[in-house]
């Protein structure tokens, strides 16, 4: 994964929120990371 990337992330939080810290941790400033959040609506 080249530092130029984008990357977009789309899951539950967990998830997202996992994915982006190992990419920031592998060199990918957060910048570069767009991420959307979804979760169970109780209906």
């Amino acid at each position: 994964l080249g530092r130029e990337a984008r990357v977009y992330i789309c899951g539950p939080t967990a998830l997202v929120e996992s994915a982006a810290n190992a990419l920031v941790r592998i060199g990918l400033a957060p910048s570069r990371i767009r991420t959307e959040r979804f979760g169970p609506t109780g209906t």
